[in-house]
């Protein structure tokens, strides 16, 4: 509140000042106090500090999944495209999960079934040999059958090492590792497609704020019972507005008004709807799209004047700038003294003219319009 007395009584100083007594025969305490001198006034845009609208990619069916107005946090899953194919791949995908877990076990039962098999083979290979091996004992047999059963023998003693090295478990289980990796791979394709597809589909919030739904009364009415509404592409759907904090950009033009530094700057801005003068401080500076050198400079809107904001926002408005003084000071206007001494302003300028009106003064600032200045021990 302290901020805007100071600017009233300067404005009053303004335009009252002609009824004063002449400023050089005043002294300086009898001078109105300000905390900010005019430097410049130009044209700025009032903005949301981020704003962000979504357009439809693809024409489709959207389901939207929040209400016209709600104020929702970023990443807010808000909208789903085409609805209706994301759960038809769902279920599919779904279908290909148990198909595979079928198909997988449908290997095992089978590994373990040929394991069983080759086992009773070897036991039954086992049981002949020792037949033979019994049978071969027996003097009485023929030279010539001897032979033969030495020559079964030895193709019992191949058998055996062949079925062996089979039930080994890098040779019994290589196929059925084989077709699993292959069935777990195929899934691992289904699921990863599934997720870029439900991740073009879903929507969601990129920053916090409330979201604008631009659809007609219909769409509304069928997003309200829940329906999907059919959107062409590059349509608005919505935009998001964070109007809990407003910011002015500024293209400024006489640079040479201004200050070195920005930072030192305050605005104030005249917010016809609202009927209220808007106070913003600096910023940053920032460089404008599309150009190589153009600057902005970004002011912040107090947040006690924020909720005055959203009447004027997106609209150019006449802002006015000023050197804020690291405390108060007292005022003189220019027009008021420029003609007591003119060698004087002609010859040394206009620090030179107040210190030869007002011998005890040291100058704060020197405006496009004012001076401050303060008495030697203020």
């Amino acid at each position: 509140m302290a901020s805007t007395r100071y600017y009233i009584s300067f404005l009053l100083f303004l335009l009252l000042s002609s009824n004063f007594l002449e400023a050089s025969s005043r002294k300086i305490e009898e001078l109105p106090l300000v905390d900010k001198v005019w430097i410049g006034s130009e044209k700025g845009i009032i903005r949301a500090n981020e704003f962000v609208e979504i357009f439809s990619q693809t024409s489709n069916k959207y389901l939207l999944l929040v209400k016209d107005q709600q104020w929702i946090k970023k990443g807010t899953h808000w909208a789903t495209v085409a609805p209706d194919t994301l759960e038809i791949e769902k279920k599919s995908l779904d279908l290909s999960k148990k198909k595979t877990a079928y198909e997988i076990s449908q290997l095992q039962d089978k590994e373990l079934e040929a394991t069983l098999v080759l086992k009773n083979k070897l036991n039954e290979i086992e049981t002949n040999k020792q037949k033979l091996l019994l049978l071969s004992e027996q003097d009485q047999l023929p030279k010539e059958t001897k032979q033969q059963i030495r020559s079964a023998l030895l193709e019992i003693d191949k058998q055996e090492a062949r079925i062996t090295e089979r039930l080994q478990p890098e040779e019994l289980n290589t196929p059925t590792l084989l077709k699993k990796n292959e069935l777990i791979l195929a899934l691992e394709k289904r699921e990863k497609a599934y997720k870029d597809l439900l991740h073009l589909s879903e929507l969601k919030a990129p920053i916090t704020g409330r979201i604008t739904l631009h659809l007609d009364s219909d769409q509304l009415q069928e997003v309200q019972s829940d329906l999907s509404i059919w959107i062409n592409t590059n349509i608005i759907l919505a935009s998001f507005i964070d109007n809990k904090q407003y910011n002015v950009e500024l293209q400024p033009l006489a640079q040479n008004l201004y200050t070195a530094s920005p930072g030192d700057t305050t605005m104030l801005i005249d917010s016809a709807e609202s009927g209220h003068m808007l106070r913003a401080d600096f910023s940053k500076i920032e460089i404008v799209k599309n150009s190589n050198s153009m600057k902005k400079w970004i002011f912040n809107i107090h947040p006690n004047d924020a909720v005055h904001a959203p009447q004027s926002a997106g609209q150019l408005r006449i802002v006015h700038l000023f050197k804020k003084l690291d405390k108060p000071c007292h005022v003189i206007l220019k027009k008021d003294i420029s003609t007591k001494a003119p060698k004087i302003l002609k010859k040394d300028g206009w620090e030179a003219l107040v210190k030869h009106l007002w011998p005890k003064a040291n100058i704060v600032f020197i405006g496009p319009q004012a001076i401050a200045i303060k008495a030697n021990g203020d």
